[in-house]
């Protein structure tokens, strides 16, 4: 059985998603692709390390309004206020803009809107909470809890 790492090392990871497993189906492809070889001996870089270098800067260079600052702050303290949760730390508030500064890089945008860091929270922060025992016991979990947090704080206009 795995074992949940502490809070401290948790809140290292950049974000969280979860792929969920194949379909029947498309794990039998698997199995038939990966009998002979393995897929890890056929690839070949997409990417330099100066391209990836380069893309890096770039999203740092993806301008944040103050008022989206303030809204993704917003939500990080809001998961701090919250009595069911040990909130995410400032660490989390600096992640959430990075991944909305990515997110837009990646979609062409020049700026980081509202709906980028509502985009971003989930995979973000949702692993940074830690649910309190009775929220736990009354089937409570950082997921949900969040999802009504990023409900009642308000995007700028």
């Amino acid at each position: 059985r795995a074992v949940p790492l502490p809070e401290a090392p948790l809140d290292r990871f950049f974000g969280r998603l979860s792929v969920g497993y194949p379909s029947l189906d498309d794990e039998l492809r698997i199995l038939a692709a990966q009998a002979q070889k393995h897929p890890i001996d056929l690839l070949q870089p997409v990417i330099s390390e100066a391209e990836v270098l380069a893309a890096r800067e770039a999203v740092k260079a993806v301008h944040v309004s103050p008022a989206v600052a303030r809204y993704a702050a917003s939500i990080t303290a809001a998961t701090r206020s919250n009595a069911d949760l040990l909130g995410a730390s400032t660490r989390g508030t600096l992640a959430l803009v990075r991944g909305a500064q990515g997110l837009a890089y990646l979609r062409g945008r020049e700026f980081v809107s509202p709906d980028l860091v509502k985009a971003m929270a989930e995979p973000v922060l949702a692993h940074r909470l830690i649910v309190r025992p009775q929220a736990t016991a009354m089937g409570q979990t950082a997921r949900a809890i969040l999802a009504s947090i990023m409900e009642q704080v308000l995007p700028p206009v």
